[in-house]
């Protein structure tokens, strides 16, 4: 996996947060940054205390799954409940794994 929506606050979708307020012009940063070591999940309203890593999450707006470009150009759906050892090692390219998604 190369590329992935991230997951944000609805509140915030117009305003911005600390982890979405540049783009990706900001370069290593957390705005473009992602980790597969955190399940992936939906778009939900801001709460406190936040979730642990919430602005390296990968998710996004849709029912259950979020969209991902992978390195040789296919687009695939990612479920929300993906077992994380799996999500994990799908943002590991060194690890030799070869992952079998539906």
């Amino acid at each position: 996996m190369v590329i992935g929506e991230k997951r944000l606050f609805v509140n915030r979708y117009e305003v911005g947060d600390w982890h979405d307020d540049i783009g990706w012009t900001d370069g290593w940063d957390v705005d473009i940054m992602r980790y597969t070591g955190y399940q992936p999940g939906p778009d939900l309203e801001q709460v406190s205390p936040m979730p642990l890593g919430f602005g390296y999450h990968f998710g996004g707006p849709h029912p259950g799954i979020f969209n991902a470009v992978f390195a040789d150009g296919h687009v695939s759906q990612i479920g929300y409940d993906i077992d994380l050892i799996t999500f994990n090692a799908m943002g590991n390219r060194e690890d030799g794994l070869i992952i079998d998604l539906p």
